[in-house]
């Protein structure tokens, strides 16, 4: 029998999804009985701080120019990722478009990413989840950027798409189902 599940994602880590997201994951456990995780794909421009996450205030606010104030701060990320039910994703550092920028420059964006990420779990001595997911900064999936992500088990675009192979996985879309 095929097996469908869902996943909420939340793009950009704005204070408001975080807030809004984890109240309608517990109304829908709630109502079907099974866990509905939400994973929240963040920015990991932290004010542009040299300081690693661990030395990092919890007011400390991710964001993206013309968002300044509207993000998550870096408490609310450690809640997420000390209570282990929802889950803290890479969407590179500044919300850049990826196919846009030089390959070190791409390569820099999800990488410094990934480890403001982790970093964040380390700093709370949380798990870190199992599986990498990334998601595409405003959707733009960029094949010529699939060797940055071969490490990660899935990467999700804005674009729908039905996912059948395992191969496909390193562009589902985020209406894509398995």
């Amino acid at each position: 029998a095929d097996q469908h599940f869902l996943v909420v994602t939340c793009d950009d880590g704005l204070s408001s999804q975080i807030d809004n997201a984890r109240a309608a994951a517990e109304r829908i456990e709630k109502e079907t009985g099974s866990p509905c995780p939400v994973e929240f794909f963040v920015l990991t421009k932290l004010e542009n701080s040299p300081d690693p996450v661990e030395e990092m205030p919890d007011e400390t606010l991710s964001y993206f120019d013309g968002n300044e104030g509207k993000h998550a701060n870096l408490g609310q990320l450690k809640t997420i990722a000390r209570a282990g039910i929802h889950k803290i994703r890479n969407h590179t550092v500044n919300h850049a478009t990826l196919p846009n920028l030089t390959i070190d420059a791409r390569n820099g964006e999800v990488e410094d990413g990934e480890k403001k990420v982790l970093a964040i779990y380390r700093s709370v001595k949380a798990k870190t989840p199992r599986k990498k997911v990334f998601a595409y900064p405003r959707g733009a999936y960029a094949g010529q950027i699939d060797y940055i992500l071969s490490h990660y088990d899935m990467a999700v675009s804005t674009e729908a798409k039905e996912v059948h192979f395992i191969s496909d996985m390193g562009h589902i879309g985020r209406e894509g189902k398995s």
